[in-house]
């Protein structure tokens, strides 16, 4: 909203706006930013410091229309490479591919940017570098898109996931103005930020919703264990999010939990709080309801009885899962576990 009263306002005397460094925004987030009106000319741009920063450009034409015709395309290209610049994609054998997903390299005679400790002659010309980046380049008419970073794919539970999937579809919902997933190693767990806007007609049930939202659009190994709403992301030094700042905000979320079910001592008060966690719930659930048909997964399940199992310290809770994936109630959960106390 800022933007659209500002820099794209349509009074505004910005000439050029390049945007670079981040994936660039699709043409639905670009149409909302840009007012009626605005003559500002839009480019995306890309590239890595190995090859001098910039390796490619694209200009971004949007239609005055706010409406998205259904058959437009709402990625944007990563354009045409830069003079004396080559791009070109290799597959997981490094094979040039001319269609489908591969990483992306750039290349040059003369824009070279020596390494570590390389010299010139260590170099064998054209030098191409690996940029870590995972696109998808369409053997019809040649365009390049950007699909996320290779290091933000990752296996959960033997299903393949991408960071970047999560994001993508988050930032496509109205009422989210950022969003940024993380994948926790050592905890094992899927967390998703949120920055949501402040006019949101639901704020206060919002998680609950849009749990819903993402288990319409994601498969079931791309929904996040927590969803997390944050009033801004940190950033770095150089504007990038802080990776590190939220991976704190996810510890310290997990030693409350802990903290809070010693307070509690009960078992079924250890459950229910991490049932009403897990499906987004900020009221407890009720006895009637069924686990999976209120969004719970395997991924759900197990996770849930890990958590149940680590803050109850020698109890072991691991038949719940059958419970939890079965035609069982909450109150039928509950029972189980009173029987596994007693």
């Amino acid at each position: 909203r800022e933007i659209n009263k500002t820099l794209l306002h349509k009074e505004s005397s910005l000439r050029v706006l390049l945007l670079g460094g981040e994936p660039c925004p699709t043409k639905d987030i670009l149409k909302y930013w840009k007012m009626n009106g605005n003559r500002t000319q839009l480019y995306n741009i890309y590239g890595i410091t190995e090859v001098s920063c910039w390796a490619s450009i694209y200009k971004i034409i949007l239609n005055e229309d706010k409406d998205i015709d259904i058959n437009e395309e709402l990625k944007i290209p990563l354009g045409d490479a830069l003079s004396f610049t080559t791009l070109k994609v290799k597959d997981n054998l490094g094979n040039e591919i001319v269609d489908g997903e591969g990483e992306l390299f750039v290349g040059s005679m003369t824009r070279v940017c020596l390494l570590d400790n390389e010299t010139i002659q260590d170099l064998e010309f054209p030098v191409f570098r690996a940029t870590g980046d995972i696109v998808q380049i369409n053997s019809s008419n040649g365009k390049l898109y950007y699909l996320g970073r290779n290091n933000n794919v990752f296996k959960r539970f033997g299903n393949r996931v991408s960071l970047d999937k999560v994001n993508e579809t988050s930032n496509s919902h109205n009422e989210v103005a950022q969003s940024c997933c993380i994948w926790n190693e050592q905890l094992s767990r899927l967390c998703l930020f949120l920055v949501v806007d402040n006019n949101s007609s639901n704020y206060n049930n919002f998680e609950e919703e849009f749990r819903k939202y993402l288990l319409k659009k994601l498969n079931l190994s791309h929904i996040p264990d927590a969803i997390i709403i944050v009033k801004s992301l940190p950033l770095t030094s150089h504007g990038k999010i802080d990776i590190g700042k939220l991976e704190n905000i996810i510890k310290r979320k997990t030693n409350c939990n802990i903290e809070r079910c010693c307070e509690i001592g009960n078992v079924i008060n250890c459950f229910t709080l991490l049932w009403s966690q897990y499906l987004s719930l900020r009221s407890p659930p009720n006895p009637d309801d069924n686990f999976v048909q209120n969004g719970g997964s395997s991924i759900f399940a197990l996770n849930l009885v890990s958590d149940l199992n680590e803050m109850l310290g020698t109890f072991r809770s691991d038949g719940l899962i059958s419970y939890l994936l079965g035609h069982y109630t909450f109150n039928d959960c509950c029972n189980y576990l009173l029987s596994k106390t007693e």
